[in-house]
């Protein structure tokens, strides 16, 4: 067993997860804790599959291996909290790097640990960074598929965070793996490499203290009265902003906006509370709900305030679908039916925003200092943003609900 010298007390506060209790991480760093993975050879690790690579100055180099897409490089060691670091270059799609796997569920990599994708193509559901089914990456401008990048995951407890040339480009709480190997994807398809340097591991000592987490502390929470913002009948407690035009529809709020869009903004603001509604959407249209506006102001931006987005309409290259959190954290594409009521869910809590959509987590973010403030609700009567004339356009909101925690 390593002998660890602490120097620095980190406080890891997880709240978020798939049921009622998770667990707080306190982790301690060792001094100079970091392990090289990749010397001369690839000792410590071991092949599932067939595995065609090649380690030379340090760099390791994987090519495909047709009819077996299931090929991975797996670690011997197990490691549960870590900082993971390395540079990669890759040509090929679907491919990454597994941490927290599990050798014994490798039948799909994906399901058997947290994979985490290294393609940089914009035009899909998982680009780099992104961890498959768990928190989609925003996609970074200036990354350069065809030369190195840097990589960095850290997992401590539930928290896990990707880092791409040092750009926070994912997060999300998630409970499925605690422990496990890591495992490297070798390409697919034929012609295609991937390579790999300086990848390294720095262990992570911890103990633990079970937390509740924020969706489940705030839905279970029976002390506190839900408030109707919407009555079924009128628009009171509301009131309209910009260019557009609000009235209630067979018992929903109808937002129908000119060129420019407009908002509905609630009399009341809220900080930290549990807020779910239901919406219509026609695909064409850009709307959303808008939070923590400060009262204050005149205007609703996302400088100002949290957007919610409800927008799906170029497809998933759109840098923020609906259930995203603009600008900070990214929804998977094509999660609400155009043909039907779809449900949102949003939990805010000082710096912390999680957001569901039809009761899948869409988006987890931890927003800066400034965003923690008490502020209104807005609903956006958005445009349809491709339209020759940018407009008219038609959302429909009922059953807004707001458990405050205030």
């Amino acid at each position: 067993m390593k002998s660890y010298l602490p120097l620095l007390l980190l406080l890891f506060i997880i709240s978020c997860g798939q049921q009622n209790t998770t667990e707080e991480t306190v982790a301690v760093v060792s001094e100079d804790g970091w392990l090289a993975l990749l010397n001369e050879n690839t000792a410590g690790w071991q092949p599932i599959g067939t595995v065609q690579s090649e380690l030379k100055d340090g760099i390791l180099t994987m090519s495909a291996v047709e009819g077996n897409p299931q090929a991975l490089l797996v670690s011997e060691a197990e490691y549960d909290n870590f900082e993971l670091e390395f540079d990669f270059k890759t040509e090929e799609p679907e491919i990454g790097v597994l941490i927290r796997f599990q050798d014994k569920l490798r039948t799909v990599p994906q399901n058997a640990g947290y994979l985490v994708s290294t393609d940089f193509n914009p035009d899909q559901q998982n680009p780099a960074g992104t961890i498959f089914s768990v928190a989609r990456a925003t996609v970074l401008e200036d990354a350069d598929q065809g030369a190195w990048n840097s990589m960095r995951i850290e997992a401590v407890g539930k928290h896990l965070k990707v880092f791409i040339n040092d750009q926070l480009v994912a997060e999300a709480n998630d409970k499925r793996f605690t422990k496990g190997k890591l495992a490297i994807q070798p390409p697919k398809t034929g012609g295609n490499t991937a390579s790999f340097r300086n990848m390294r591991i720095k262990q992570l000592m911890t103990i633990q203290v079970v937390t509740e987490l924020l969706e489940d502390k705030y839905r279970s929470d029976e002390s506190l009265e839900w408030e109707a913002l919407f009555d079924g009948k009128t628009l009171n407690g509301w009131q309209p902003t910009g260019d557009g035009s609000w009235e209630v529809v067979d018992g929903a709020i109808h937002g129908y906006s000119g060129g420019e869009g407009g908002f509905l903004v609630s009399d009341n603001a809220y900080k930290n509370f549990y807020l779910k509604t239901t919406f219509k959407i026609i695909k064409e249209d850009n709307s959303g709900i808008f939070i923590r506006k400060s009262p204050d102001s005149t205007d609703v931006t996302i400088t100002d305030a949290i957007e919610c987005n409800i927008y799906d309409h170029n497809g998933p290259s759109h840098a923020y679908s609906t259930g995203s959190i603009a600008t900070h954290a990214r929804a998977w594409y094509g999660m609400i039916d155009y043909n039907d009521w779809n449900e949102m869910e949003i939990f805010a809590e000082d710096e912390h925003i999680v957001m569901f959509v039809n009761g899948q987590k869409s988006s987890e973010s931890y927003l800066p200092e400034k965003f923690a403030k008490a502020g209104n609700i807005c609903l956006q009567g958005g445009i349809k943003v491709f339209a020759p004339d940018k407009g008219p356009s038609d959302v429909y909101f009922k059953e807004v609900m707001v458990k405050s925690f205030d």
